[in-house]
């Protein structure tokens, strides 16, 4: 008779790889909405999956060895915002190529 012995997930949940991957991934969708629409959609119903997904994996699948106690927020806002200030720039630079004076008044509100 063999004792089987109850499985240990030790792996844990990897915050810092996972929250560099979201961002790429948001930063990819959002630079490629302003010349491709349809991309906005699909980035979105990507978010609301993974969020799922991930939450599911935080309850249930891996080991919380982590905590950030708030401060994980900061770091993650400023990085959105730069992404942000990029994605502006550069829908400021496609959209003053094709009619300068027409599309580069509409864009300046975005730099304020």
């Amino acid at each position: 008779m063999l004792n089987k012995t109850p499985y240990v997930d030790d792996i844990p949940f990897d915050l810092g790889e996972r929250q560099a991957q979201s961002a790429v991934y948001f930063a990819m969708g959002l630079f490629f909405s302003g010349t491709q629409p349809l991309q906005t959609v699909f980035t979105c119903m990507f978010f609301v999956m993974k969020y799922h997904v991930e939450k599911y994996n935080l309850i249930f699948v891996y080991n919380k060895q982590f905590d950030t106690k708030g401060i994980l927020w900061k770091p993650t806002l400023r990085l959105m915002l730069i992404i942000l200030y990029i994605f502006q720039m550069m829908q400021i630079g496609y959209f003053s190529l094709r009619d300068p004076l027409f599309f580069l008044g509409g864009m300046i509100y975005l730099l304020i």
